[in-house]
Parts: structure tokens; C-alpha cells; sequence
């Protein structure tokens, strides 16, 4: 058991895209949520955003790496699940979107936080996104 534990731990260290996508997964399930996300639509996620955080642009690094954020909460009643065309990059660290966002709904969030000129731009960009996945 405790073998099998380790092993557990060091795939979890070295696949941490996988962990994170798993534990995703997990969360829909638990709602009885459609959870048919995978590693190819993450990687597709980054490259189309660049590599960057989806909402303010900025690049993993020192203070940030990018989260796989669902932009429909899951706590929300209208939330498709961990699906394609709910999950985003947002950069995760230090004064992150993906700190600053947590549960809230994308337009409430974006209102306050950018303020709504630069709210529907960055809406508009990343519903184009999910509308070229649709």
C-alpha cells in the first residue's frame, strides 16, 4: 500500500496537467456534470491564447503558472460542466484572474474588475473561442 502511495504521489509530481485534469473531472462528476475535457483540448486552450492567461494576457512564469478554470462556475446552476467549451487558461499566482475570479460569474467578474469596455472585449474574445470549438 504504502508503494502504491508513492507511486500515486511521484506521477502526480510529474504529471501535474494530468492531476490537475483529473481532479476537473472529478468536480463535474460529482454534479452529475458533463466531463469530457482532455489534454488535447488543454493544449489547444494554450495555443490558441498564445500560452497566456486568457483574460488579462499575461505569461506563465516566476509568479504564474495557467489554471484550467471553468468560466461557468461549477457552483453555478447554468455550468455545462468540465467541457470544452467552459474551460479556459487564467493565470494562477500572485493578484491572479483565477485568484480573482473564483466562483463568480464571468460578466460580474469582468465588470468590476476591468470595468465593462474592456469587459466585452475580453468576452467577445473568448466566446469567439468557444464558438470555434462549437
Amino acid at each position: 500500500a504504502d508503494a502504491q502511495r508513492q507511486r500515486a504521489l511521484e506521477w502526480t509530481k510529474n504529471h501535474p496537467e494530468n492531476d490537475r485534469l483529473n481532479r476537473q473531472r472529478r468536480r463535474a462528476r460529482k454534479r452529475n456534470l458533463p466531463d469530457n475535457f482532455t489534454m488535447t483540448d488543454w493544449q489547444h486552450a494554450i495555443e490558441y491564447f498564445n500560452g497566456c492567461c486568457a483574460v488579462c494576457g499575461r505569461p506563465p512564469g516566476l509568479w504564474h503558472t495557467l489554471a484550467q478554470d471553468h468560466w461557468i462556475p461549477l457552483d453555478s446552476p447554468d455550468c455545462p460542466g468540465t467541457i470544452p467549451t467552459n474551460i479556459i487558461p487564467l493565470c494562477n499566482g500572485f493578484d491572479g484572474c483565477n485568484q480573482s475570479k473564483r466562483n463568480k460569474l464571468p460578466e460580474t467578474w469582468l465588470n468590476k474588475r476591468y470595468g465593462k469596455r474592456k469587459a466585452a472585449r475580453i468576452l467577445k474574445l473568448i466566446s469567439d473561442y468557444f464558438n470555434r470549438l462549437s
